[in-house]
C-alpha cells in the first residue's frame, strides 16, 4: 500500500482509513506473519503534517505489536522529512545519506536500498522527484555511484517515484547504475496508484535491462492493496493482493466506468510478479530474524 495518504485531521476520509484496517486485519490473519512492512512513500494525505504520521503509526500498531518491524520509508511528494523524522526518529536517524532519508532493510537474501526522491529540503515538493533536491547536491548520487555497482549482496532498488518521473537526469543515472551493478534484482516504486509491471533499459545500443514494478495505493484511488515480497531459492517473487480498484469521487464519467473497474480488478487480482535472482546468489537460501518465519523463504509487505 505505498500511497496511503493518511489524513491525520479530524476530516480525515474514512473510506482511506477503512481500507488501511482492512490491510491491517488482512495480515494479522497470516501464518507465518511478514518479517517487516516497507512504505513506498506519500504516506501523509498531501502536506506531510505530523498529525499523518502519528495516524498512520496508530493505524500499524496492531501489526508492529504482533512482532513485524516498520523497516523504512521512500519519501514521497506529499511527504516531509521532518514529520516523519519527529514520528519515526529511530528510522530517519539510519540514514546513510545526510540530509535524506535513505534505508537500507535486510531481507534475508536480499536487501532493499530505499531512496528519497522527494523534490524539496523539507517537502512536499513537486510531484516529480528527485536524487538531488538542488542541482548542487549530489550526496545521493554519490553514494549511488560510490555502492551500488559492488553491493554485496541481491538488492532491490525502491524509491516512490517510478523513473521516467525522476528529474534532473536521476533516472537516466539511476538506470545505469543499476544496470552496471551485478547484483540489483529489481526497481520497485509507488507514485501512481497502479500494480504496474515493467522494465527499463540502459539505451537502445544496449541489451541491459532491469524490471520495475509499481505498487498500488493501500486505499486512495485506482489500485487498491498491497504487495508481499518474498524470497525463495533463484528468485524474488511480489505477489499483488488487491483490494479492489476504485475513485472515490463519483461522477457520471465515473458512474459509467464501473464496469470497466470491475475488470481491472478482474484482471489483476492474484497476479504476481516474479524477479530472478543474479546468478552468484542462487542457490542461496533467504534468513529471517523473525519468530515464526518460514526457514526457507523470508516475506516482506510493501506498503
Amino acid at each position: 500500500m505505498s500511497d496511503t495518504h493518511v489524513n491525520g485531521g479530524k476530516f480525515g476520509e474514512k473510506h482511506m482509513i477503512a481500507a488501511f484496517e482492512r490491510i491491517v486485519a488482512d495480515v494479522l490473519k497470516m501464518d507465518p506473519l511478514p518479517a517487516r512492512v516497507v512504505s513506498l512513500g506519500d504516506i501523509s494525505y498531501s502536506s506531510g503534517a505530523v498529525e499523518d504520521y502519528r495516524k498512520f503509526a496508530e493505524l500499524l500498531k496492531p501489526i508492529t505489536d504482533a512482532g513485524v518491524v516498520f523497516a523504512a520509508s521512500a519519501m514521497g511528494n506529499h511527504d516531509k522529512r521532518s514529520s516523519f523524522a519527529e514520528v519515526f526518529p529511530d528510522l530517519a536517524a539510519k540514514t546513510v545519506v545526510p540530509g535524506w532519508i535513505v534505508s537500507i532493510v535486510d531481507a534475508g537474501a536480499v536487501d532493499l536500498l530505499v531512496l528519497d526522491t522527494l523534490w524539496a529540503k523539507d517537502g512536499p515538493g513537486s510531484a516529480y522527484g528527485v536524487l538531488n533536491y538542488e542541482k548542487e547536491n549530489r550526496a545521493q548520487f554519490d553514494y549511488i555511484a560510490g555502492n551500488l555497482e559492488n553491493w554485496p549482496k541481491p538488492v532491490f532498488v525502491c524509491a516512490h517515484h517510478p523513473i521516467a518521473e525522476i528529474n534532473w537526469n536521476g533516472g537516466t543515472f539511476l538506470v545505469a547504475q543499476m544496470c552496471g551493478s551485478k547484483n540489483v534484482v529489481g526497481f520497485l516504486h509507488g507514485h501512481r496508484h497502479r500494480w504496474s509491471p515493467d522494465w527499463v533499459n540502459r539505451d537502445w545500443c544496449s541489451n541491459a535491462i532491469v524490471r520495475t514494478l509499481g505498487i498500488p495505493s493501500g486505499g486512495v484511488w485506482g489500485d487498491i492493496g498491497y504487495a508481499l515480497l518474498k524470497t525463495e531459492s533463484g528468485k524474488a517473487t511480489v505477489r499483488l493482493v488487491s483490494h479492489g480498484f476504485w475513485f472515490k469521487n463519483s461522477t457520471p464519467e465515473s458512474d459509467r466506468q464501473r464496469d470497466l473497474w470491475r475488470v481491472i480488478e478482474t484482471d489483476t487480482r492474484d497476479t504476481t510478479c516474479t524477479f530472478p535472482m543474479p546468478q552468484a546468489a542462487r542457490g542461496s537460501s533467504s534468513t529471517s530474524s523473525h519468530a515464526g518465519a518460514e526457514p526457507s523463504c523470508s516475506r516482506t509487505m510493501m506498503c
